[in-house]
């Protein structure tokens, strides 16, 4: 079954998304509304509003300009569809533009069609080479949840913080050197590790695909840089492999 993840962002941060319409279809600049997202809805746990579907944001910012538009991500492709009953072509202009180009998987400007899909891996996307997890440690509480004194006399004081925070930890093994390193990534897949630690740091959500367990995650300080600890060689020296360290605050399950 298969594993990935799926890394939750804010235009605030980013900037604005959209694109300019043409063809048979009509004309005009749709705008993805200011919002946070992800390519599968977090809000759930994430709280109402926040970090929700993107195609619909896209779909709704097409339809805002000409109605008739269909926006889906595939989970098992990890492409968006695009289409339309009315031949359109979309061009991806400035900033917004290539921000919007990048997060749906596009390269180049979509001639007249009906149908567009992604020509390349979107970013905020991460399909590890293994479809499993290694060394996984599943939920566990903080060690400074409980701080105890001991008196003279050998009786025992404790207080505890009121907390539900849990933490999870795991590794994703055999990684290459492509998927890992922004520097040695291939056109096909952009996104690699190294940008999933740059992006999400300690701020931003990612949900965790791994089989059946679907759950939703934050990098903590120890881990929320892309370091010698959260990632490693195989082997000493050996450049082709690597292995992936997650320290995560576990949110809850979508």
């Amino acid at each position: 079954m298969a594993t990935y993840y799926l890394a939750g962002w804010d235009t605030a941060a980013i900037g604005t998304f959209s694109v300019v319409i043409g063809g048979t279809v009509g004309s005009g600049t749709a705008t993805v509304t200011a919002s946070t997202y992800s390519h599968t809805d977090l809000s759930s746990v994430t709280g109402t509003g926040t970090y929700t579907a993107f195609a619909t944001a896209v779909q709704a910012a097409l339809n805002a300009v000409v109605a008739g538009w269909t926006v889906s991500y595939s989970t098992s492709t990890y492409a968006y569809t695009i289409s339309h009953a009315t031949a359109f072509t979309l061009t991806w202009t400035g900033t917004g533009g290539t921000n919007l180009q990048r997060a749906l998987g596009f390269t180049a400007t979509v001639g007249s069609t009906t149908s567009a899909t992604s020509t390349v891996r979107p970013y905020y996307v991460i399909v590890p080479a293994i479809s499993a997890r290694s060394q996984v440690s599943d939920v566990y509480e903080p060690d400074d949840i409980v701080k105890e004194a001991v008196s003279d006399g050998g009786s025992s004081f404790a207080i505890s913080k009121d907390t539900t925070e849990t933490f999870s930890d795991w590794e994703q093994q055999m990684e290459s050197a492509s998927a890992t390193l922004a520097r040695s990534a291939v056109a096909a897949v952009p996104w690699t590790w190294e940008a999933f630690f740059k992006h999400l740091r300690g701020a931003y959500p990612f949900r965790l695909v791994d089989g059946s367990t679907s759950t939703v995650h934050k990098l903590r300080e120890k881990g929320a840089a892309f370091t010698g600890t959260t990632r490693r060689r195989v082997a000493v020296d050996y450049d082709d492999l690597w292995i992936i360290m997650l320290m995560t605050r576990d949110l809850g399950t979508v």
